[in-house]
């Protein structure tokens, strides 16, 4: 459950920053609302690029079978 928390944090996070950068991109250029947009887009591929390589990671971690030290349920 953390995990996956997590997950959408990190997306969410990304998205934030990058639609930020973007915003201060389009001040300084004065090119509004174009910096904020490729922002947005940026971020929001950015988080689900590493949303999804996370969800493989785990779900090949899952078919290794349970971690050493792991009692199971």
């Amino acid at each position: 459950m953390a995990q996956g928390a997590s997950l959408g944090l990190t997306l969410g996070a990304s998205l934030v920053v990058f639609a930020y950068l973007g915003y201060r991109l389009d001040l300084w250029l004065d090119s509004s609302p174009f910096g904020l947009v490729a922002g947005c887009l940026l971020g929001l591929a950015g988080g689900v690029i590493h949303v999804v390589r996370r969800v493989q990671e785990l779900e090949s971690a899952g078919r290794d079978g349970p971690e050493a030290g792991d009692d199971g349920p």
